[in-house]
């Protein structure tokens, strides 16, 4: 036990050795061995324990303004937390550096470094990811009339044409995809497409001479 001024006077110490453990609130516990052999004066240094922090993260539409109900934040690699209503609130953080990562369905992430000196907010904005609507128009390349028994695969996935040889895709994201149009006796046509908003796409498809022969 100290006095007011941080001193602890021990009498009547045996000779050889002893351990001390020295310890105060808000600092970091030191302790270690020591040989009395005389009276002596000891100074013992204690550090500042890591203080600890309230961070509130607020999670907007950077477009809107509103807050994004369904986004979830990783904070220094731990398991996500979901949002009440665009909110995230982190207790008994330690000052120092820290990483986070804030993420939402149709919005493209977020991640940074932050340094926590005290309590405070953080307002995080996150971009919509744009998308598109497509209208792919299959046609005959030499009458332009539409094929109603044409294929489009797109990324992938195949998609039958309607009755009017047309397929829409909604909510496609911007940038490149690929697709594939094909239809019965014909050449399939195939190319990659740089999305960066909604349109129509004609695809002129050539009849398979080979496969004519071969009705023939």
């Amino acid at each position: 036990m100290s006095g007011d001024h941080g001193t602890a006077v021990i009498r009547n110490v045996a000779f050889g050795g002893h351990n001390y453990l020295v310890a105060a609130e808000n600092y970091l516990p030191a302790n270690a061995s020591f040989n009395v052999s005389g009276a002596t004066l000891l100074t013992v240094k204690l550090s500042r324990a890591p203080q600890k922090a309230t961070l509130t993260f607020v999670i907007l539409d950077s477009q809107t303004g509103r807050k994004i109900e369904n986004a979830t934040l990783s904070f220094d690699g731990k398991s996500s937390v979901p949002s009440d209503h665009g909110t995230v609130v982190l207790r008994d953080i330690t000052q120092g550096n820290h990483t986070y990562a804030v993420s939402a369905a149709n919005y493209l992430p977020v991640s940074a470094p932050v340094k926590v000196q005290e309590s405070t907010t953080l307002t995080i904005k996150l971009t919509p990811i744009k998308k598109a609507t497509l209208t792919f128009v299959i046609v005959d390349s030499r009458t332009g009339r539409k094929i109603e028994d044409a294929m489009l695969s797109f990324d992938g996935k195949s998609i039958e044409a309607s009755d009017s040889g047309t397929v829409v895709l909604r909510d496609v994201t911007l940038g490149s995809h690929a697709y594939v149009a094909s239809a019965k006796s014909r050449l399939a046509s195939s190319a990659t497409l740089n999305v960066t908003g909604s349109t129509t796409i004609t695809i002129k498809l050539s009849r398979d001479s080979s496969s004519r022969s071969r009705d023939l």
